[in-house]
């Protein structure tokens, strides 16, 4: 997922995308310690499609507070 498509999207979806994404990890990494075939790949992405999306969300945060003042 891109930055720009994350920063297009609202707080409220943003917030429910990071559930999804932790999700999917979870599930991810289930699959890796029962010994199924995953790509590593795959964990690294949704790691970093985390860490944009709760980037995004400081940013928001902190243009808010600015604006604000």
């Amino acid at each position: 997922m891109k930055i720009s498509e994350i920063r297009s999207m609202e707080e409220a979806a943003i917030l429910a995308s990071i559930d999804e994404k932790k999700r999917e990890q979870l599930e991810t990494r289930c699959k890796v310690a029962l010994g199924d075939e995953v790509n590593p790949m795959q964990l690294k992405q949704l790691r970093k499609d985390i860490a944009r999306m709760k980037t995004v969300l400081v940013e928001n945060t902190k243009t808010a507070q600015e604006g604000g003042e």
